[in-house]
This record gives structure tokens, sequence and C-alpha cells, in this order.
């Protein structure tokens, strides 16, 4: 096995939306305002260094804070500020990166 290739990943993510205003639209009674914020870890190579013992450091880390517009219950217009931590294969300093996200989905 060579060890900069992973064979044994793991992530997750825990998401938290919470409506925070439900304004009176004519024409639009589903229509809410949501505030957000997602967690997420993932590790793409699980394990450590033979030669070494030390761990191999090979994942990301985010946390996602954002606002949703719902005009309909199948229709979601999302703004996002996502802020990554990344760690390569050998361990060297974290790389610290940020941007927003803008998103559009519906269901029809």
């Amino acid at each position: 096995m060579v060890e900069i290739f992973g064979d044994t990943q793991w992530g997750g993510h825990v998401d938290l939306t919470l409506p925070v205003w439900r304004p009176r639209v004519p024409g639009c009674q589903d229509f809410v305002v949501a505030a957000s914020l997602r967690l997420e870890n993932v590790d793409y190579n699980v394990g450590t260094f033979t030669s070494t013992g030390g761990p191999i450091r090979d994942g990301v880390t985010a946390v996602v804070p954002g606002i949703s517009f719902r005009p309909s219950a199948g229709t979601v217009f999302r703004a996002n500020y996502r802020y990554h931590w990344i760690r390569d294969f050998a361990g060297n300093p974290t790389n610290r990166m940020a941007g927003f996200q803008l998103g559009f989905a519906t269901y029809f």
C-alpha cells in the first residue's frame, strides 16, 4: 500500500436551520427566511505512516453560516459564507480559505 493514496476515509456534517422570519406576502403562503449553520469534517486518508508512526493528515474542516429564502415549499435561494481549513497528507501548516457561495434549487 502506498500511504499517500487513502484506502479508508470518513466524514460527516451537521446542518442546523432556523426559520427567522415568515412575512405575509400575497400569493406566497410558504414564504420563509431562515438562518443556517453547517459544520463539516472529512478525513480522506485515515491511518498512520509506517515509517514514522505519525498520523496521515489529509482532510478538510469547515464552518458555513448562511441565510436562505424560500418563496414556496419547493424553491430555495441560499447564500453562504464558507470558511475551511485544509490539511495535506504530510501535516504541513493548515491552509485557510474562505468564500461566498450562492445557490438555487427548485422542484417541479
